[in-house]
């Protein structure tokens, strides 16, 4: 799943695993594994449970114009077509222009905090679908259950997991 990070946390790990395979990897302080910073978007072939595209890096920690970007990439998006959405590092520091467009997605994520972290499974139009966990700040991320298992189509499974503190 997602994971936050700053210079005082240990090293933090994201994955996300569709049909046994990782996808998507991210990490706070492991020189191994390259840093995601912000909103990490995949889309979801729902009949093989595999990327229909590389996955899309928002770089909402650095500037508006990333938020402002993913927004238009949630608007874009196909009727019906399955997303999962993590986040690396820090990814709400400039995330305000995306929040509606987020939540219309049943992605309420106005009450996470600076170093925080989210990650959801979603279908456009469906936001009562939605699988969605959130630690709202660096603080709660040992108490909160932060992996999402999602069958689609029956079968296939979507896994996110992430492993706040090792």
């Amino acid at each position: 799943m997602a994971h936050g990070g700053y210079y005082a946390t240990p090293p933090m790990y994201g994955l996300v695993i569709l049909n046994g395979n990782t996808v998507w990897q991210s990490a706070w302080a492991n020189a191994s594994i390259p840093l995601s910073r912000g909103v990490n978007m995949m889309l979801v072939n729902p009949f093989s449970c595999a990327l229909l595209e590389p996955p899309r890096q928002f770089d909402t920690y650095i500037g508006e114009d990333a938020a402002s970007q993913l927004s238009t990439f949630l608007q874009e998006l196909n009727h019906g077509v399955i997303v999962v959405g993590v986040t690396a590092n820090e990814a709400v520091r400039c995330l305000q222009q995306a929040l509606s467009n987020l939540s219309s997605m049943g992605v309420d994520v106005s009450d996470v905090q600076y170093g925080g972290a989210f990650a959801f499974v979603a279908q456009k139009d469906f936001p009562q679908k939605t699988a969605l966990r959130k630690t709202t700040a660096i603080e709660l991320a040992a108490s909160v259950k932060t992996d999402i298992s999602v069958t689609v189509t029956g079968k296939r499974k979507i896994f996110i997991y992430f492993v706040l503190f090792t």
